[in-house]
């Protein structure tokens, strides 16, 4: 099992859970009754953690996380205009 994304709020941990469970990749999340709203200072030990349960999976979860938040597809190449380079 390998940690994929951690974030301090428990929607957004949520959010990607359910992205890659609809890719086929089995999830895990630590720590996802752990409430830090009333701490002063929340400690990130305490954050929602989602995990990748099989190893194998980590390079795609990750790959479909950062397509995810930056919006540029994981499984496409980057491009170079013709005409303008």
């Amino acid at each position: 099992m390998k940690a994929v994304f951690t974030d301090r709020e428990p929607a957004r941990v949520g959010y990607f859970q359910s992205v890659l469970d609809n890719a086929g990749i089995l999830t895990y999340v630590r720590n996802q009754v752990t409430n830090t709203t009333g701490v002063e200072m929340p400690s990130g030990i305490f954050f929602p953690l989602l995990c990748a349960v099989n190893d194998g999976d980590y390079d795609r979860a990750v790959a479909l996380i950062l397509e995810m938040r930056d919006g540029t597809p994981a499984h496409l190449p980057e491009r170079t205009c013709g005409s303008c380079g």
